[in-house]
């Protein structure tokens, strides 16, 4: 009966985040549903929509884009997300982890909704609207 399964060693926030998740949906709260400009993620099926549609994710990519969409707006290090998504695991030298948020980039094309903060890491925002030009 098991609808969650968390492997060693894991981040206390990601414990506290599906607590909470699993709390809303034994309390018949709402069907929770994250929004960043046109990318959704219902939390309680695991899935992302774009402008409507399903987007297909690898289960890494997945697993990167609910990390971010959770802390939408922070500034996330690659140590963040790698610790996350690998489990620590991962070699600080790879560029595993600038391809992954390459092919997620691609696949929210045409939105930009994941920002590069140069010596920092990556935030997941909604786009900037630019000003109309002549």
């Amino acid at each position: 009966g098991a609808d969650d399964y968390l492997t060693k060693p894991f981040l206390h926030e990601e414990v506290l985040t599906r607590l909470r998740v699993l709390h809303r949906r034994a309390s018949g709260g709402s069907h929770p549903v994250v929004e960043v400009g046109a990318l959704a993620y219902d939390t309680v099926a695991d899935r992302f929509t774009l402008a409507g549609a399903a987007l297909v994710l690898t289960a890494q990519e997945q697993r990167i884009l609910a990390f971010m969409i959770n802390r939408r707006g922070q500034v996330l290090s690659r140590a963040d997300i790698s610790e996350h998504v690998y489990a620590r695991d991962l070699d600080p030298d790879s560029n595993t982890l600038d391809v992954l948020i390459g092919r997620i980039r691609r696949k929210l094309m045409p939105y930009s909704l994941i920002h590069t903060e140069r010596g920092l890491g990556f935030r997941l925002q909604e786009e900037a609207h630019a000003s109309p030009s002549a």
